[in-house]
């Protein structure tokens, strides 16, 4: 499952969609850029998954390793940080997952997904 939510409102939404999922995913991969209200994001995300791995975005805006182990300590989040999206899409394969933070984070793994055969799924509620 790969959904945006990058800022407050976004992560407000998704934690939301997660809530009526019947069985929702455990695990999540983010990363943001170092101009998004981190800290915010990770109150509001990480407390509902098992697993957070935190990846860098393919920007030089990215926030730090550090900064996202920061946020995810501050939550008590059990995260860990990744070399790259591959790395963690690789530690996860055959298990469900929520991809989200950047645009570019979400970009970047439909590109690897995709290029492996992954099929996107629309939902009704997605086609507006």
């Amino acid at each position: 499952m790969i959904l945006l939510g990058h800022n407050p409102a976004g992560a407000w939404t998704l934690r939301a969609a997660l809530a009526a999922e019947e069985h929702p995913p455990r695990n999540l991969i983010f990363g943001c850029l170092d101009d998004k209200p981190i800290e915010e994001l990770a109150q509001i995300l990480f407390p509902l998954f098992d697993q957070v791995l935190l990846v860098a975005v393919p920007s030089p805006r990215a926030a730090s390793g550090a900064r996202l182990l920061a946020a995810a300590q501050s939550v008590s989040a059990p995260a860990r940080l990744e070399p790259n999206l591959a790395s963690a899409l690789t530690a996860l394969a055959q298990q469900d997952a929520v991809i989200t933070g950047s645009v570019y984070l979400v970009g970047e793994a439909r590109s690897l997904l995709m290029a492996e055969g992954w099929k996107p799924v629309q939902s009704t509620s997605d086609a507006g």
